[in-house]
C-alpha cells in the first residue's frame, strides 16, 4: 500500500523519445561543441535529465520554488547514474555530460532570463505545459480534489501580489466568470456553474477547495464523460490564476528569437486552449518566414505510453524550426 501511495506522486514526463528525436539530441551528442537547450517549464526535470545525460547544456526555468528543489535532486541523482552508464559505451558520449543551471522565474520572461545568464542563441527550447503530479497533489496549492479543507489558492509561483483562486470566485463579475470557465467547459455547463457560484457567494465566501467541490459534484460535464465533475472547472480556474494562456501568447515570440538558425522550439500542450495558441503562433511564424513548421499534425503519445501513463493521453507536441 505504501508503494502505491508513493507512485501516485511520481510525475512521468511525456513524449520523451519523441522529444529527444525531434530536437535531434543524439546529433548534438556527437558534436565536438555542446549544444544548449532551455527547458522553460522545468518541473521535476524529467526531460532535462535526458538532455544533460546526452551532453546537452540546459538552462531550466520554473516558477515553483518547491519544484526546483525536486529538479535539482533528480538531476544530481540521475546524472551520477547516467555518467556510469555512459562509460565504456559510445566513445563520443562517454566523454561528455552536459551541465545544468536552474532559475526560479516565469517563462513569460524567458528572453530576459536567458540574456541574464549569458544566452543569446540556443539550439533548442522546450515548453512542457503540463502541471506535475506533485503540484496537483500538493496540500499547499489547493488543486487536489482529495484535500477539501485546503485553502483554494492554485498559485504555482506564490507571487505575493497575485490573486488566489478563492478571490477570483468571490470578486469576479458574472461575465468574467463565464469567460473564465468557458475556456474549458461548454456553454450549458458554464452557465449553470456560474449561477451556482454567484448564488453561493451571496451567502458565504469561497475559502477552501471543498467549497468549489460542493458546487461541481451535482453538475454533469457530459453524458458520457468519465472526468471528475470538478476537473474542467478547476483547470479553468488554475489557468486564470496563473495567467497561463496570456503568458504562453507572450513567450513564444521571445522563444523563437532566442534560437539559432535551424534551432527548434517544441511545445507540449494538454488542452485545446493551449494547443490553439501554439498552432496559431507557429502558423504566423511560418507565414512570416521566421520559422518552418516541422509537425504538420501534432505528435501524440502512443497507445503503449498512454497505457503506462494515462495522464499523457491529452498531450500534443508541436515543433517549429527557426528559418532566419
Amino acid at each position: 500500500m505504501q508503494k502505491k501511495a508513493i507512485k501516485s506522486y511520481v510525475h512521468e514526463p511525456v513524449l520523451v523519445g519523441e522529444i529527444l528525436d525531434i530536437l535531434r539530441v543524439d546529433k548534438f551528442a556527437h558534436l565536438k561543441s555542446q549544444a544548449t537547450f532551455i527547458d522553460a517549464t522545468l518541473g521535476n526535470a524529467g526531460h532535462s535529465t535526458e538532455f544533460v545525460k546526452k551532453g546537452i547544456n540546459v538552462l531550466g526555468i520554473d516558477a515553483d520554488a518547491e519544484m526546483i528543489e525536486f529538479a535539482e535532486k533528480r538531476l544530481h541523482e540521475n546524472l551520477r547514474a547516467g555518467g556510469r552508464r555512459l562509460e565504456g559505451s559510445d566513445p563520443h558520449l562517454s566523454r561528455k555530460v552536459g551541465s545544468h543551471k536552474i532559475v526560479h522565474g516565469n517563462f513569460k520572461d524567458i528572453k530576459q532570463i536567458a540574456h541574464k545568464h549569458g544566452l543569446e542563441n540556443v539550439e533548442g527550447i522546450l515548453f512542457d505545459l503540463g502541471v506535475s503530479t506533485h503540484q496537483l497533489m500538493s496540500k499547499s496549492k489547493g488543486m487536489s480534489f482529495a484535500e477539501p479543507d485546503v485553502l483554494l489558492d492554485m498559485r504555482l509561483g506564490f507571487e505575493r501580489d497575485s490573486v488566489m483562486a478563492k478571490d477570483i470566485l468571490n470578486l469576479s463579475s458574472k461575465g468574467d466568470l463565464i469567460d473564465m470557465f468557458s475556456v474549458t467547459c461548454d456553454f450549458d455547463y458554464t452557465r449553470k456553474l456560474v449561477a451556482e457560484v454567484v448564488n453561493r457567494r451571496k451567502e458565504r465566501s469561497f475559502e477552501k477547495v471543498g467549497d468549489l467541490l460542493d458546487l461541481t459534484k451535482n453538475l454533469r460535464i457530459g453524458k458520457k464523460s468519465e472526468l471528475h465533475p470538478a476537473t474542467l472547472p478547476f483547470l479553468a480556474l488554475r489557468i486564470r490564476v496563473n495567467n497561463e494562456l496570456e503568458n504562453l501568447v507572450n513567450t513564444l515570440p521571445q522563444a523563437i528569437d532566442l534560437l539559432v538558425k535551424g534551432g527548434r522550439l517544441a511545445v507540449i500542450s494538454f488542452h485545446s486552449g493551449e494547443d490553439v495558441i501554439v498552432k496559431n503562433s507557429f502558423k504566423k511564424m511560418d507565414t512570416e518566414g521566421v520559422g518552418k513548421i516541422i509537425t504538420k499534425k501534432p505528435v501524440i503519445p502512443t497507445e503503449s505510453e498512454i497505457k503506462i501513463n494515462p495522464k499523457s493521453r491529452s498531450a500534443k507536441l508541436r515543433v517549429i524550426e527557426k528559418s532566419v
